[in-house]
């Protein structure tokens, strides 16, 4: 069985009242938070879950899908199934033709983790009852690949596509599988499909918080951990962990992410302290900071409050950063 070494906050150094400080500064700002769980030198130092929200609840994590769908790429990658320099209409031509915007095929996997494609939204959104997936290939871009920043999610939704496209298996039960299963992962998670029975890999994610740190910490730990045998395995290439979780691309334009978000990996947030974040709207976070062998999670509802998240993040940054 797969399960993290428990102690106090006091036996790795942190005091109890720092971890106290968030929560009461949450309180008092009146935000919603659901689950706080805390490691620190590779023990969990806390772990709660606030009413009506308890331990095994699935949760609705949104774009904290992404950087699953991005691990489940570097998995294809790692197994030599794709290269991540591919062009992504060599593995869908029943959307492309000689009529297809070269833009669009010049599109490589790379882009589309680096949130570098050709489109400046997310195409499926209009219109939501045409074919999500196709839309990506049939929209007009508005810039060329490889070039700026621009986050948005039909990308990861394609990228999900292709893995379930290459393995036969919906795309978080390919992750599990392949790797989550070895950490104990809960059985009841899945992906919300979009109307066309496709896992939304930009957005789907139903987990547990526990399940999200144990994502967090394979990353963290570079891709090597004791699994549920007892044995260590490494289950992703540590070179491939480590191009995910670098700053690969600049994101300062882009204004209404948190302030400490100063990059962007592969499919992965990077934070001003050269830390990680695996990131979803409304208060889903999952911290990783190596320099201080830190890992924090929250799940949280912050919709309708003015820098909602900005506030969770603060909190932990000032009393655990």
């Amino acid at each position: 069985m797969f399960s993290f070494q428990r102690a106090l906050p006091e036996e790795v150094g942190i005091p109890s009242e720092s971890i106290e400080k968030i929560l009461l500064t949450l309180q008092e700002k009146k935000i919603p938070l659901h689950s706080l769980l805390v490691m620190k030198s590779d023990k969990l130092i806390y772990e709660n879950y606030f009413a009506p929200y308890e331990k095994d609840t699935l949760h609705r994590m949104y774009s904290i899908s992404k950087s699953y769908t991005g691990v489940a790429i570097l998995l294809l990658a790692a197994r030599n199934r794709i290269s991540l320099d591919d062009h992504i209409t060599d593995y869908f031509p029943e959307y492309t033709d000689a009529h297809t915007n070269p833009r669009i095929k010049e599109t490589t996997i790379r882009n589309m983790l680096m949130m570098r494609t050709p489109h400046t939204s997310s195409t499926y959104k209009n219109d939501l009852e045409a074919d999500w997936v196709g839309s990506f290939f049939t929209t007009t871009p508005t810039q060329e690949p490889g070039t700026l920043f621009h986050y948005e999610t039909c990308s990861s939704h394609v990228l999900g596509a292709l893995v379930e496209k290459l393995t036969g298996k919906e795309l978080l039960q390919f992750l599990k599988d392949e790797l989550l299963f070895q950490l104990d992962y809960s059985k009841d998670s899945y992906m919300i499909k979009d109307p066309f029975n496709v896992s939304m890999g930009g957005t789907g994610l139903m987990s547990t918080p526990m399940d999200i740190l144990k994502m967090l910490y394979l990353l963290y730990k570079k891709g090597t951990v004791v699994c549920t045998d007892g044995q260590e395995r490494s289950l992703l290439p540590k070179e491939l962990v480590d191009e995910a979780t670098s700053n690969l691309t600049d994101t300062e334009s882009v204004s209404h992410f948190l302030q400490q978000f100063k990059g962007y990996g592969l499919l992965i947030w990077i934070n001003d302290m050269d830390g990680f974040v695996l990131y979803g709207m409304n208060g889903q976070m999952a911290i990783a900071q190596p320099s201080r062998d830190l890992l924090v999670v929250t799940t949280a509802d912050t919709e309708g409050i003015p820098n909602g998240e900005q506030i969770i993040y603060d909190a932990i940054s000032e009393n655990l950063f």
